[in-house]
């Protein structure tokens, strides 16, 4: 059984691009936009993967071969199972476009595939593959770099929902850790991609994506978003969608977090340990600041010590020469007295001898 089938009806073949570029100028009349299926279109496009099935249709993701540029279309149960990833097709159907949180999404309603095209084209997710498989020689540690930076910064790209739960998260932190927000329409892909490749300019320590959940936010796993991560000097972390979503481009950046709340709550961790760390190093210093004062007073004992020893040791001297001068007096004294007292013995002497004689 074939998949294509001739149309019934002449129409201007298009690329996911030119859909994209109508949808644009559908938003200058918004009701317009959200009024349900419009007219018919055939849309050349890459098929890219299965997301979910819902009644009679399966949604899935086709992208751009050319840009990268992908959108989520309903095909029929009967005819995904034909489908082949990384193969062109190009599709029937009409454009459905919804209102999802202010910002319009399309969903290509595929009713036919016309025809498979005889060159199939690179699988988008096989680009974001590699990419991701070069990007793990280049891990970095994304705790040690915002503890060691001296006032980190981080640059939130993505919607204000997600910002907000961030804050929350953080709390007063936000002191200790400075997180800035540049807002994008999350919803198109090249528009994150410009502002990935904007932020990773500006003076930050870290860059996130961040929003929340939802069908668009498969949006995400295109091209030019890889490739805004994978290039970036600065590096880029993903918290995105719910804790149950999987995105391809997670696996391009640095980190990848369940959720901007969970985003959050590790920022405030670090925070928690800067301040702690902070703390612990001014504790140190005053106990080094003790330590000297402590060896200053040593410094001082010992000088003094070492003054009354001089003063012993001069004091000491000072008894030593007049010791030595009483002893020169005593050596004198005896030389003079040694001899006389000698002549006095002999005096005496001659005089008892002469008593004795007369008696």
């Amino acid at each position: 059984m074939t998949l294509v089938t001739a149309p019934t009806t002449e129409m201007n073949e298009m690329s996911v691009a030119d859909v994209l570029a109508r949808i644009q100028a559908m938003a200058s009349s918004l009701a317009a936009a959200i009024t349900g299926t419009g007219a018919p279109l055939v849309v050349r496009a890459v098929f890219l993967q299965k997301r979910r099935v819902f009644g009679t249709y399966v949604a899935v993701t086709i992208g751009d071969a050319n840009t990268g540029t992908t959108m989520e279309a309903a095909v029929p149960s009967r005819l995904v199972s034909r489908l082949r990833t990384g193969t062109t097709y190009v599709f029937a159907g009409t454009l459905r476009v919804s209102l999802v949180r202010g910002a319009l999404f399309p969903t290509l309603m595929v009713s036919r595939v016309i025809r498979v095209e005889s060159t199939p084209s690179e699988d988008p997710m096989e680009i974001i593959r590699n990419l991701a498989e070069k990007a793990r020689h280049r891990s970095r540690d994304i705790e040690a770099l915002l503890l060691e930076s001296p006032s980190p910064t981080v640059l939130a790209v993505g919607t204000s929902t997600a910002i907000q739960d961030i804050f929350t998260q953080m709390g007063e932190t936000l002191d200790e850790i400075a997180v800035r927000h540049c807002p994008v329409n999350v919803e198109s892909p090249e528009a994150v991609a410009s502002a990935l490749r904007k932020a990773s300019r500006e003076p930050v320590d870290l860059i996130a994506l961040v929003r929340g959940g939802g069908d668009s936010v498969r949006l995400l796993d295109s091209v030019p978003v890889a490739e805004a991560i994978a290039s970036s000097p600065v590096p880029i972390v993903v918290a995105c969608g719910h804790a149950t979503d999987e995105l391809m481009i997670a696996r391009v950046a640095a980190r990848e977090f369940s959720t901007p709340t969970a985003l959050g709550a590790f920022l405030a961790q670090v925070a928690a340990r800067r301040i702690g760390r902070r703390v612990e190093i001014e504790s140190l210093r005053a106990e080094l600041a003790r330590r000297d004062e402590a060896i200053e007073g040593l410094r001082t004992s010992m000088t003094q010590l070492q003054e009354q020893l001089e003063s012993a040791l001069s004091h000491a001297g000072g008894l030593r020469d007049e010791l030595r001068r009483k002893n020169e007096t005593l050596t004198r004294a005896l030389r003079i007295w040694i001899p006389t007292a000698i002549l006095a013995g002999v005096a005496a002497g001659v005089v008892i001898t002469i008593l004795m004689s007369r008696l």
